[in-house]
């Protein structure tokens, strides 16, 4: 499964885990997560997934659900989200900081000197 922590882009992130649980469980399809979330677009998860929507706040704890993400996962998603939405540089460092901050209480293993080195360039980080 791929690890929340490595990710700066919470779309690349829920794409990367629905592919690979589809590939386990071919149910798991965008119309079966945007049901499970109780959106009644069957392509609302492709159209996050690709761009042309934003994740509302609201649905981070149902698509959080739908995944089985811990609270600690979920949490660290809605950091995501947030630092995507940021509509300013100063906004989005803050939202890095506490980013950073969360990695160094829940991912201990990871190398956080180097993970947000070029947040621009890097969609998975590990």
């Amino acid at each position: 499964m791929p690890k929340i922590y490595n990710y700066l882009d919470y779309r690349h992130y829920l794409a990367d885990l629905h592919r690979e649980i589809k590939a386990k469980k071919s149910i798991f399809s965008h119309r079966y997560i945007s049901a499970k979330v109780g959106v009644s677009s069957p392509a609302w998860f492709l159209h996050i997934t690709k761009g042309r929507i934003n994740l509302s706040p609201g649905k981070i704890q149902p698509l959080s659900r739908v995944f089985h993400l811990n609270p600690h996962e979920s949490d660290y998603l809605t950091l995501l989200v947030h630092y995507q939405h940021a509509g300013t540089m100063h906004q989005k460092s803050i939202i890095k900081a506490k980013m950073r901050t969360f990695r160094r209480m829940h991912d201990p293993s990871a190398n956080h000197a180097s993970h947000f080195a070029e947040p621009e360039l890097h969609t998975a980080l590990g």
